[in-house]
């Protein structure tokens, strides 16, 4: 994701709007105090991310984020409009990869605090958790389309595939215990192109 267009990040206004979300100390606060001031909120996203450069949300959507986040039932605070335009740009990213990309746009944000954004965006179904075997959690903003997922059992990259039958669940047990099945997670393991192409062809050693 390259710089958007407009007034840099750095500038007297855009660094008034963070000192309404940081402390005397530095850290970030999660309280209510709006973005909604005469500071757009995209001036809040001009530092480029520590992540590589990769499509994502247009300017439009970035935008809409505090309204998407009201209409969620919850506050608008910099750590969440922030956390929350990340996902969107760098998808299946874990936490500690989240934590540091809000560190270089909000200058100091507490691992705890970017844990418990996480968890409140995924109740409000902003966000969605995804746990691949003997790999952190990752998370996403792709949600309500049944979609799947490739997994590099090497290098452990996370890529979207469509559901071929498209609504959940897409899968049936044949018993189903008297469950009321309503979802069925499907993950594909495999070797992405990137390791293919390093040579690596055998599966990880996991006996220990």
């Amino acid at each position: 994701m390259g710089e958007l267009p407009g007034r840099r990040a750095g500038s007297p206004t855009a660094q008034s709007a963070l000192a309404a979300q940081v402390g005397p100390s530095g850290a970030v606060h999660d309280h209510a105090d709006s973005l909604s001031g005469d500071v757009p909120y995209l001036e809040l996203l001009q530092i480029p991310p520590i992540f590589e450069t990769m499509a994502g949300p247009s300017p439009e959507d970035r935008e809409d984020i505090p309204a998407q986040l009201r209409a969620a039932g919850l506050r608008v605070t910099a750590a969440r409009a922030t956390i929350l335009d990340l996902i969107r740009t760098h998808p299946h990213s874990d936490a500690e990869a989240l934590a540091r990309a809000a560190r270089g746009r909000l200058g100091s944000v507490s691992t705890q605090a970017v844990y418990d954004t996480l968890h409140a965006l995924v109740r409000a179904g902003l966000a969605r958790r995804i746990v691949p075997a003997d790999h952190p959690a990752r998370f996403e903003a792709r949600i309500g389309d049944n979609h799947h997922h490739l997994v590099c059992r090497n290098c452990g990259r996370v890529e979207d595939v469509d559901c071929v039958v498209g609504a959940a669940p897409c899968l049936t047990p044949d018993a189903t215990r008297g469950y009321a099945v309503d979802e069925a997670e499907v993950t594909f393991w495999g070797l992405c192109p990137e390791c293919l192409g390093q040579g690596v062809t055998d599966k990880p050693d996991i006996s220990g």
